[in-house]
């Protein structure tokens, strides 16, 4: 149930979507709070292909020590779908069926 009400919580956020910059959300990422990284991953899943500058720092974060980021950056990854962004996550799937 707690899950479902921050997935809902997140999902209302991206519906106030900020309207920031790739760039600006990009800074986003770096944050300490992971609320904030969570957010700006999903913002620039909903931007798609023109967020694909964001496609290094979001491979970075699927490593994140939260849960809630690294699955915000997958799903931004593969909704900006560029080639690189499909082969970081393709890459980041096949090392977790190692583990």
């Amino acid at each position: 149930m707690k899950r479902c009400l921050k997935a809902a919580f997140v999902i209302l956020l991206v519906a106030c979507s900020s309207g920031d910059s790739v760039e600006e959300l990009v800074m986003q990422l770096h944050d300490q709070d992971p609320e904030i990284r969570n957010s700006a991953a999903i913002e620039l899943a909903l931007k798609g292909e023109e967020a694909r500058s964001a496609v290094y720092p979001l491979s970075l974060l699927l490593h994140d020590d939260n849960a809630d980021v690294r699955s915000a950056a997958a799903y931004a990854l593969r909704k900006i779908g560029t080639h690189d962004a499909i082969r970081v996550i393709n890459a980041y799937e096949i090392r977790g069926l190692r583990s």
